[in-house]
């Protein structure tokens, strides 16, 4: 049986030994009406690093131009941050393995 691959960073390890990871949090996607979550296997590496990204990157609050203040995300847009953050992660590792 072969080894299980980080999907992010490349890293093998023995099956079963990567975790499974929910690349929008669960509450999230239950807040958006959403069931079916996606996962991805990550070593706990890039794990780590995509949820100080995820720290970094995003924000639950908005300014909205309409009211003049500003506001809570919706959980669609909430959605919609961590999927483009999940994105930009996945491009900057990328791009740091062509460098190494």
């Amino acid at each position: 049986m072969g080894k299980d691959r980080c999907e992010i960073c490349g890293y093998e390890d023995e099956p079963g030994t990567l975790k499974k990871y929910h690349v929008i949090p669960q509450e999230i996607m239950e807040q958006a009406g959403i069931k079916r979550t996606k996962i991805r296997k990550l070593c706990q590496n890039c794990q780590d690093e995509l949820n100080k990204w995820y720290s970094t990157n995003i924000s639950d609050i908005t300014y909205d131009t309409g009211i003049q203040r500003f506001r809570t995300k919706s959980p669609q847009e909430m959605l919609r941050e961590y999927e483009v953050a999940y994105q930009a992660f996945t491009r900057y590792k990328k791009e740091q393995q062509k460098i190494m």
